[in-house]
C-alpha cells in the first residue's frame, strides 16, 4: 500500500516538473523575443499623415531606456495628453490611423515601444506583466512634464490590460480600453487550449506562479476586479466576434459592474481590431490570405522580390480605414466632463 502511494505521489510531482518545463517553453517561446516590425506586410509610415508632427521622447523603465514619439498638430502647447499603448507583437506604427485621429481632436498623444520593443532599447521583450511597469513609468515621466494637464490613457488588448490595471499604481482621468482581457493567465491558457484542443491540468496555477516569481505584483491583476474598484471613468470596446480575446465573461462582468464609471460597448461584427472599418476588416483578411499564400507557395521563406511587390500593392488608405461610428463614442466619451 505504501509503495502504491510513493509511486502516486511520485508520478504527480513528475508531472508537476513536466508542466512547469512546458510553462517556462511555452513563456519563452511567445514572449521571450525581440519585436519589430511585421516583416512582410509593412506598416504605414508618419509622412502619410499630413501635417502630423511628432517629436522623440524617451524614459526608463526597468533600468532599460525607453523610446517613443510625442504626435500632435498644429502645436503641442497647452493640449492635455494621450498615452497610447500598443497590443502584443506590434510597434507603434502599427497605430498611427488611431494616433492621427486623436491627435485631430486636439491631443498630444505619447506613444513609445515597450522594452525589447521597436525602437526601444532591451534584448527582448520579457513578458506581459512588463506592459503595466513600462506605463507606471511613462506616466510619471509625462505628469513630470506636463504639470496641471489631464492625461487619457488609451490602450489596445496587452495596452488596453495595461491602461486599466496601471490604475492600482497611478491616477489618471480617464481611461479607454480597446479589446482588454481580464487576466494574462486565463489569455494565454485559452490560446493554448485552441492549439492543442485540449486542457493541460494545472498549467494556470504553474504559470501565474511563474510569473508572479517573474514579475512580482504587476502579474497578480485582474481587469475585472481593476475596474470593480476604480474611481476613474473607463471607456470598454470589444468586438463580438473577438476570437483572441472572448468577450463573453467581459458581458457577463461589465454588465453586473455597478459603480457608475465604466461605460461598456460589445461592437456588433467586429473582431480583435473594433475599430477598424468593416471594409477595412475584409481587407485586412484579404491580405492576410495573399500572406498565406505566399506561404504555402515558398515554404514559408517568401522571397524578397514577392514582399515588395506585395507592399508596393497595399492599399494603406482601406487597410487603416476606422469605423467612424466608433470614433465618435470615442470623441463623445472624451469630451464628457
Amino acid at each position: 500500500f505504501n509503495l502504491i502511494i510513493i509511486s502516486i505521489i511520485s508520478l504527480f510531482l513528475l508531472y508537476i516538473v513536466i508542466v512547469l518545463l512546458f510553462t517556462i517553453i511555452i513563456h519563452h517561446k511567445y514572449f521571450e523575443k525581440r519585436i519589430t516590425e511585421n516583416k512582410i506586410i509593412k506598416n504605414q509610415k508618419e509622412e502619410d499623415y499630413k501635417d502630423l508632427k511628432k517629436e522623440s521622447f524617451s524614459f526608463i523603465s526597468r533600468n532599460v531606456k525607453l523610446n517613443g514619439n510625442i504626435y500632435y498638430y498644429d502645436t503641442k502647447d497647452n493640449k492635455d495628453v494621450i498615452i497610447f499603448s500598443n497590443g502584443f507583437n506590434t510597434v507603434i506604427t502599427n497605430y498611427l490611423s488611431e494616433i492621427s485621429y486623436l491627435s485631430k481632436l486636439g491631443y498630444n498623444v505619447y506613444s513609445y515601444d515597450y522594452e525589447g520593443v521597436g525602437n526601444s532599447e532591451g534584448a527582448k521583450f520579457k513578458g506581459m506583466p512588463q506592459a503595466i511597469n513600462n506605463l507606471e513609468d511613462c506616466i510619471k515621466y509625462v505628469k513630470s512634464n506636463n504639470n496641471h494637464k489631464k492625461i487619457i490613457l488609451v490602450g489596445h488588448s496587452m495596452g488596453a490590460y495595461a491602461s486599466c490595471n496601471v490604475l492600482n499604481y497611478v491616477t489618471v482621468n480617464k481611461v479607454i480600453a480597446i479589446a482588454p482581457f481580464n487576466n494574462i493567465v486565463d489569455v494565454v491558457n485559452d490560446n493554448i487550449i485552441k492549439k492543442l484542443g485540449r486542457k493541460i491540468f494545472l498549467f494556470p496555477i504553474i504559470y501565474r506562479l511563474y510569473l508572479n516569481i517573474k514579475f512580482k505584483s504587476y502579474a497578480s491583476y485582474s481587469t475585472f476586479n481593476t475596474l470593480k474598484n476604480t474611481n476613474t471613468k473607463v471607456l470598454v470596446l470589444q468586438g463580438e466576434n473577438d476570437k483572441t480575446v472572448s468577450p463573453n465573461n467581459f458581458i457577463k462582468s461589465m454588465m453586473t459592474n455597478t459603480n457608475g464609471f465604466i461605460n461598456y460597448l460589445l461592437l456588433e461584427n467586429k473582431h480583435h481590431f473594433p475599430l477598424m472599418d468593416y471594409d477595412a476588416m475584409n481587407y485586412d483578411l484579404f491580405l492576410k490570405h495573399q500572406v498565406q499564400e505566399l506561404k504555402l507557395k515558398y515554404k514559408n521563406q517568401i522571397p524578397d522580390e514577392e514582399i515588395k511587390i506585395l507592399n508596393e500593392n497595399i492599399n494603406y488608405k482601406l487597410k487603416n480605414k476606422l469605423d467612424e461610428g466608433i470614433l465618435n463614442e470615442i470623441k463623445k466619451f472624451l469630451s464628457e466632463v
